[in-house]
Formats: C-alpha cells, structure tokens, sequence
C-alpha cells in the first residue's frame, strides 16, 4: 500500500482523497464522498479539484448532470 501524506486543510489532501473514493482500490467506490472531497479543492482554487468537480457534473458523478455548472467551473480554469 502506498503512504499518502495526509496535510488537514490541504487542498491537495481533499483532492487525493476524492480520487481515492473514485477507484476500487484501497476504498469503496463512493461517487458523493468523491465529490465532497474535490469540492473542497475546488474551494481552495485547486486546479485538479476544480476539474474534477467540472468533471463530475459532466457525467452526473456523484452529483445531478449539469452542463452549465460544469461550464462555469471549466471556464474558471481557463482564468
């Protein structure tokens, strides 16, 4: 098992740990933790995170689809 530096507050903590809850690997597989999580980020300006919370309101993981949301977030990257 590979260590992850866990930093409270960190954005890239929130990050990591919504990827982990998006695959099977060391986690349940939970698509609405997941989304909290890079939430957070997303939060915190955190480029991942923000793509990630984009991401999941493309695909409606975790979260209802929702394009213009998911556009909206896409375009602050962008910035």
């Amino acid at each position: 098992m590979k260590n992850i530096e866990i930093n409270p507050n960190s954005p890239e903590t929130y990050n990591r740990l919504g990827v982990l809850y998006c695959e099977k690997k060391y986690v349940k597989v939970n698509d609405e933790k997941a989304f909290h999580y890079f939430s957070l980020a997303a939060e915190q300006k955190h480029k991942n995170g923000l793509f990630n919370v984009g991401y999941s309101y493309y695909i409606g993981r975790g979260v209802k689809k929702t394009l213009i949301k998911q556009s909206i977030i896409f375009h602050w990257l962008l910035i």
